[in-house]
């Protein structure tokens, strides 16, 4: 008999197996299929789903990146990605976010791929994601997925600042 210490990871699985039926109404009177499709599920999910002690885990890692001290966010990121497999995907976008502000570039693409991959309808991941691009010279790719961030989040004034600075240094690029 399963015991309810494996409902979340099996809630998790079952959500990344089956494709998503649930549909959205549009203000027209028409239906759209949920954002929230396929084998996917969204890092509001995944955040919300935690127990207490990653939650905790999270926000002392957070509080350590505001203060500037990354490489404690970083042990406490990478320690809690061991631990909770069910969070990993969500614990890989902000490692990866650590890791660039450190200038562990390619380090953060790899945490932020990872993550990109299994929430790919997640904008400040994509975003991040380009940026680390961004910053190994993949201009193109990087321009790939920042239009993409800004088609799940058109608004997102990071993300236009991301795609100025991606275009800007695309250029510069081509002078040299």
């Amino acid at each position: 008999m399963l015991t309810l210490q494996f409902l979340p990871v099996l809630c998790f699985t079952a959500a990344l197996l089956r494709p998503c039926l649930v549909t959205a109404a549009q203000p027209n009177g028409g239906e759209r299929a949920s954002q929230n499709s396929g084998n996917t599920v969204s890092a509001h999910w995944l955040r919300n789903v935690q127990s207490k002690e990653v939650r905790r885990s999270i926000n002392r890692a957070r509080s350590y990146s505001a203060d500037g001290e990354h490489t404690k966010a970083i042990e406490i990121l990478s320690r809690l990605i061991l631990k909770s497999h069910l969070a990993e995907p969500y614990l890989r976008g902000i490692l990866g976010f650590e890791y660039l502000q450190v200038g562990r570039v390619e380090e953060a693409r790899t945490q932020l791929a990872f993550s990109v991959r299994l929430l790919p309808n997640e904008p400040v991941g994509r975003s991040n994601f380009a940026l680390a691009l961004c910053a190994l010279g993949d201009y193109e790719r990087a321009f790939q997925e920042i239009t993409r961030a800004l088609v799940l989040e058109p608004g997102n004034r990071t993300s236009q600042l991301i795609l100025q600075k991606i275009l800007k240094e695309q250029s510069l690029s081509n002078i040299r």
